[in-house]
């Protein structure tokens, strides 16, 4: 079974996030990160793999007014993602 684990980072403007993964026992790496940007103007999500591939860029699909949109807007993203049905163990700030 896999793991995940994210790491989020809120700004008054922006959210960021990293996703880590671990497969079993083995260590824990990073498997994607991103931010949401311009929250309460004019958001932006753009999202991209370990290797710099994208894996999103462009407006949530929500309205994102404040830092609890965002991480609506986020988990949002992650339940239609690669991601989705993931077994997260913990979230952290």
């Amino acid at each position: 079974m896999d793991d995940y684990a994210l790491i989020l980072n809120a700004g008054s403007s922006s959210l960021k996030f990293c996703i880590r993964h671990r497969h079993g026992r083995e260590m824990w790496h990073d498997a994607s990160s991103g931010q949401i940007e311009g929250i309460g103007t004019n958001p932006h999500l753009k999202v991209k793999d370990s290797s710099g591939e994208k894996l999103y860029d462009g407006a949530p699909d929500i309205d994102v007014k404040d830092g609890k949109d965002a991480i609506e807007a986020l988990a949002r993203w992650l339940r239609q993602s690669k991601y989705a049905g993931s077994r997260v163990l913990g979230v952290g700030h």
